[in-house]
C-alpha cells in the first residue's frame, strides 16, 4: 500500500476517520516490514495532515531502507 492514500483530502467527518483508518494500515505495514515505530510518533503521524504524514512516512521508509535512525 503507497503512503499516497493519505494524500486524500477530506472535508466531512465520516471521510477523516477512513483517513484515519487508512493511516494506521500504512503505520502497521511499515512496522511489519521494517521496524516498530514508538506509540507517540503514531500519535502524531495519526494527528498531522495528509501532507506532513506522506512525507514523514517516505523519509521513514529512506531510514529504514538505508540503515539511517530517525529521531523527531
Amino acid at each position: 500500500m503507497r503512503s499516497n492514500l493519505a494524500m486524500k483530502q477530506s472535508l466531512d467527518a465520516p471521510c477523516q476517520q477512513v483517513t484515519t483508518k487508512e493511516r494506521q494500515q500504512i503505520i502497521d505495514q511499515f512496522e511489519t516490514i521494517h521496524y516498530e515505530l514508538s506509540d507517540l510518533l503514531k500519535d502524531k503521524l495519526l494527528k498531522t495532515d495528509g501532507y506532513q504524514f506522506t512525507r514523514k512516512m517516505n523519509e521513514l521508509r529512506t531510514f529504514a531502507r538505508n540503515g539511517g535512525i530517525y529521531t523527531i
